[in-house]
């Protein structure tokens, strides 16, 4: 028995050993892995804290670069203001910062005194920033005359045209840098490094930083960072010592990295102490359990042969007492497994009341689940339904169990009595039958896909049916309503006559044709389907290779827009103007081309009349200048002044008609409108009056010539002249269809008729009306003033007038 006892012990204390082994070794694991991803986060922290330092030192260069000082200093010789400025910047960064114009030479040095002449700074540096438009930050830079160690950080200074003139740089000094790392506070065996894009050293966070900084990174190291934003490596340190290192890059430097390095020594220490407590902790407790089990043993022999003599009183069917009522058993074992018998009656009593909230809970689900369920027996009468059943009924559960499905649904039994009767004749399911209706007479109506599976008792005959209803009402009238929507597409694509819409397959053949593309493109949808792209193209672009670089184009870019020459069934060509549009399904694969083209021969066409009436008006401005020219050369020229007054008033009186005429289109202009503009610096001594009348376009510029010189006349010698002059100009339109005109002044200076030759004006309006309207004009030469009536062809009015929004139809005066 001791030795039964012996070896349960070792069997007992063996696993634990070896899971307290395991255990360790994963908690030795752990330990390594925490020290791992503490080196890992040290090299993200590090990084992320040089990175926000130089994004601090980049934001408060670009913060100088768009100060208004720099462009104001930019344009000036005196750069003190600047100068003073950027010392002030320099001292918020805590480094020199200079102003590098691109060839090299700083204008602004705050490395140097005030005053002193800056000199040539790296210039390939400046140049570099400059071709990149953004900040760069240099790799190590050594003064070879001072030995002075620093990085540059560089900012492009730009211009009011966005252009980058300058560049911005400050000069850190690798002291900086090491302040930083020094600042983290890292174990002490641990040491943090920060190396360059040239694979040189920056700064370290200890006293190695003056021994080594500048120094090559050793080569072994290098190679594992290469090509890599972070990660672990295992190499030499600086002293050649083995030591685990966890690197970084560093995102606004590229190609800087951060380098944390711990001793391959402290890692291991990590392993090696608990797998040496474990392994002296294991032996202990073999000796002292061996030990204990020879004490026990004498213990346990005594409570077993209780046990055993309580075993042969039931194998002897004597009376005994009931194990639970036995008095406790000195050893623990022994006495859980007296009370094991006990609780397992209880763990008994247990698994039936979980088996019943399982049950209940089985229930609780059946009733909510959204679907219909429901067990029908061999004589169609419900047993049980779930409430999602009950509501298709539109009926409560109660009202549905011990029913015949008949009574219950009566207005659905004609469709759903077949099924049952084919389940319990057959034994087959009938699956997916749709059921449309309410229940009974009144009540909801809803369509229901059902499906009916026999059900079998132990022995495997058929018992009854089992009813799942799926209500798909919504389902259906969604699809109802989509089908209704693609009908209406349909008929809205075949609807359209003036688009051609085509569907194309993925090789550009014809896929689909719509009423608008028989129109269009003139081939019916019979002739069209299954023809390749490249028929509807003329020969000469077929033979380019145009259909096939527009699918391209499609297929690259998604869409193609443009317009070219088509050709009809009938041979005629047409423009088009098309838009090709690439189909791809939810995989990205083409699918097809959709096609929208629209025939533009009409708009060609009024382009082409636009420029036809462009190069009409530059006619038109041609002649313009040679009237221009005549009143030049016709105009007396003893007095420079008035001949320079008269000419500017022709000429003014010209322009006006011409931009009457360009507003109207070069149809005419409207009378009052003519009349109100030549006499609009008269206003308040001019009224006028007639009915709407528009000018045809050739009498436009002569009659606004006509006014200029009755009014130019009037101001010098007539009413217009004096504070209470008066002109009154009235038209009228003759019986004939002509135009009359009448000019009446008043108020003015004592007139009388001109003798002897006529004045230059009088022959101007004498030419007008007589060559060039074909009218007459004639002089009332009256005490009280000058009267003058024009008479002018019917030919020379439109026949139709052109809107005039200010003047009624009617006779109405209006003053000017």
């Amino acid at each position: 028995m001791r030795t039964h006892l012996l070896a349960l012990v070792l069997a007992a204390l063996v696993p634990a050993l070896a899971v307290g082994a395991m255990a360790a070794w994963i908690a030795v694991e752990g330990e390594e892995a925490a020290e791992i991803a503490r080196l890992r986060d040290a090299a993200r922290a590090l990084s992320l804290a040089v990175d926000r330092d130089l994004m601090a030192q980049i934001a408060a260069l670009e913060a100088f670069a768009a100060a208004p000082v720099l462009r104001t200093d930019l344009l000036s010789d005196d750069i003190t203001a600047l100068d003073t400025y950027a010392r002030r910047v320099a001292w918020q960064i805590g480094s020199p910062v200079s102003l590098v114009r691109p060839d090299g030479q700083a204008m602004v040095n705050t490395a140097l005194p005030p005053g002193q002449p800056p000199r040539v700074t790296r210039p390939a540096f400046v140049a570099e920033v400059l071709a990149a438009g953004h900040p760069i930050v240099s790799d190590l830079i050594v003064n070879p005359a001072t030995g002075r160690r620093v990085f540059s950080i560089g900012v492009p200074v730009w211009d009011a045209t966005g252009q980058a003139v300058m560049v911005l740089c400050v000069a850190s000094p690798l002291a900086r840098m090491q302040r930083l790392l020094a600042a983290q506070h890292l174990p002490e065996a641990a040491q943090a490094m920060i190396g360059d894009a040239g694979g040189r050293l920056i700064a370290l966070s200890d006293a190695d930083h003056d021994r080594f900084a500048s120094q090559p990174i050793p080569p072994v190291n290098l190679a594992h960072v290469m090509d890599r934003r972070e990660g672990l490596f295992r190499g030499p340190t600086l002293h050649r010592r083995d030591a685990v290192f966890a690197f970084h890059d560093i995102a606004t430097a590229p190609g800087w990295t951060v380098f944390v390095a711990e001793p391959a020594a402290t890692i291991e220490a990590v392993r090696r102490g608990p797998l040496l407590a474990l392994a002296a902790g294991g032996l202990l407790a073999l000796l002292l359990g061996g030990s204990l089990a020879l004490a026990l043993s004498r213990r346990i022999l005594r409570p077993l042969g209780r046990l055993h003599g309580h075993a042969l009183a039931l194998s002897a069917d004597r009376p005994h007492p009931d194990l639970a009522s036995l008095p406790p058993l000195p050893v623990a074992e022994l006495e859980a497994l007296r009370r094991g018998f006990a609780a397992a009656e209880e763990a008994l009593h247990r698994r039936s009341a979980a088996e019943r909230r399982a049950l209940a809970e089985l229930n609780a689900i059946y009733a909510a689940v959204p679907v219909g369920l429901a067990l029908i027996d061999r004589d169609c009468r419900y047993r049980s339904l779930n409430n999602a059943l009950a509501e298709m009924n539109d009926l409560p559960v109660a009202m549905h169990l011990g029913r015949h499905v008949a009574e219950v649904a009566p207005a659905l039994w004609s469709q759903v009595g077949s099924c049952y009767q084919a389940v319990l004749e057959t034994g087959q399911p009938v699956l997916d039958r749709l059921v449309r209706g309410a229940a009974r007479p009144g009540g909801k109506s809803c369509e229901r896909l059902v499906s009916y599976v026999p059900v079998r008792d132990e022995a495997g005959d058929l018992w009854g049916v089992s009813i799942v209803a799926h209500d798909v009402t919504e389902q259906r009238r969604a699809a109802a309503d989509l089908a209704a929507s693609e009908e209406r597409f349909r008929l809205l694509v075949e609807g359209v006559a003036d688009h051609a819409l085509v569907m194309l397959g993925a090789k550009g053949e014809v896929a689909s044709w719509n009423a608008g593309a028989e129109r269009v493109e003139g081939w019916s949808t019979q002739e069209a389907m299954g023809q390749p792209y490249a028929m509807f193209f003329t020969p000469e672009d077929r033979e380019a290779g145009l259909p096939a670089a527009i699918l391209a184009q499609a297929r690259r870019e998604g869409v193609f827009r443009g317009e070219g020459w088509r050709l009809r069934r009938d041979g005629a060509r047409f423009r088009a103007a098309v838009t090709l549009t690439a189909l791809h399904d939810e995989a990205g694969r083409l699918r097809g081309f959709a096609k929208v083209a629209r025939d533009v021969t009409e708009r060609r066409r009024a382009e082409e009349m636009r420029a036809l009436l462009a190069r009409e008006v530059d006619h038109r401005a041609k002649n313009v200048l040679a009237v221009a020219l005549s009143l030049l050369r016709l105009t007396p020229r003893d007095d420079a002044a008035r001949f320079a007054a008269s000419v500017e008033g022709r000429i003014a009186a010209m322009a006006r008609a011409h931009s009457l005429l360009a507003t109207g289109g070069w149809k005419g202009a409207e009378l009052h409108a003519l009349a109100e503009g030549e006499l609009a610096a008269h206003a308040g001594q001019v009224s006028l009056a007639g009915p709407c009348l528009s000018l045809a376009p050739d009498a436009v510029q002569p009659v606004a010539m006509l006014l200029h010189e009755l009014a130019t006349n009037a101001a010098k010698y007539g009413a217009l002249g004096r504070a209470g002059g008066h002109v009154a100009l009235h038209w009228a339109r003759e019986a004939e269809g002509g135009l009359r005109l009448d000019w009446r002044e008043s108020g003015g200076p004592a007139v009388a008729a001109p003798g002897g030759r006529r004045g230059f004006g009088s022959r101007l309006m004498a030419t007008l009306v007589g060559q060039q309207l074909g009218g007459e004009i004639v002089f009332d030469w009256r005490p009280d003033g000058l009267q003058c009536r024009i008479t002018l062809p019917a030919r020379r009015l439109q026949a139709d007038p052109l809107p005039a929004p200010d003047v009624a139809p009617d006779t109405v005066p209006v003053s000017v």
